[in-house]
């Protein structure tokens, strides 16, 4: 599969060609919603997001309550412990009243949603074995390619390639923001760095817990998905104690 945070390279877009159709937020978090599971249970143990009956009943829900999760209480803590400029370039993004958007426009972000979640199934499908495409050639999609020293097959070299540049488009996207002028309160360096040791912190504590309670013997594969769900828990809760107890910003 395509990594997880990759996905939303094909459906950004989509905001700028027919602003007022899609909710970035919608579309993003619905390009994610099938993986969601995997990082919640931080297990690779089923794929019912990536079906059907699991557009409707998990990845739309998972959408909209992650949506509402990440701009109520991670959002503000995260835009201002940003490095410098990258604090600067979103500041504007801190007075954006989410609950205000969604509830006018909650028909927007659940088409978006849905919009980004078929993308998400449709490049997981995109060459992998079980695949539609793979099926339309598969001694093409299957014959060993060499990269260098490394042998790999067709269709995985489409996946990580697919993965490294909708990464490396996304990372693009965010860098070209221009900072609008506010009146925020920005963060010292001594503060953001005690933000980030806290959930480096928080991260390797989760990690030493799971591996620790289940006497590891897992992949590296599993690895990784653990290791990014601790980091996850590890960026909502500090971020949500961080807006808890931290007077709030002045907003412009």
């Amino acid at each position: 599969m395509p990594f997880t945070f990759s996905h939303p390279a094909i459906v950004v877009p989509l905001k700028k060609l027919k602003p007022s159709w899609f909710s970035l937020t919608g579309l993003i978090m619905g390009s994610i919603a099938p993986d969601l599971q995997y990082f919640l249970k931080m297990s690779t143990g089923s794929d019912f997001g990536h079906t059907l009956p699991g557009i409707f009943l998990i990845d739309l829900p998972l959408s909209f309550l992650v949506a509402i999760a990440f701009h109520l209480w991670v959002r503000n803590s995260l835009i201002l412990h940003l490095p410098s400029p990258m604090d600067r370039k979103y500041a504007d993004c801190l007075s954006f009243d989410f609950m205000q958007y969604l509830k006018r426009a909650w028909l927007v972000f659940a088409f978006s949603a849905f919009i980004g979640t078929l993308s998400h199934l449709f490049w997981d499908d995109f060459a992998r074995p079980d695949g539609w495409v793979y099926y339309l050639n598969p001694e093409f999609f299957s014959q060993q390619v060499r990269v260098g020293p490394v042998h790999n097959k067709l269709y995985h070299l489409i996946e990580r390639t697919g993965s490294v540049l909708g990464l490396v488009f996304l990372i693009w996207l965010l860098f070209r923001k221009e900072a609008r002028e506010t009146n925020v309160n920005f963060l010292s360096a001594t503060e953001k760095l005690t933000f980030w040791g806290s959930i480096l912190l928080g991260t390797a504590s989760i990690v030493g817990l799971k591996l620790w309670s289940e006497k590891w013997s897992g992949s590296l594969s599993r690895f990784i998905v653990v290791l990014t769900s601790a980091s996850l828990y590890a960026l909502a809760l500090v971020s949500a104690l961080y807006d808890l107890f931290r007077p709030k910003v002045t907003k412009p």
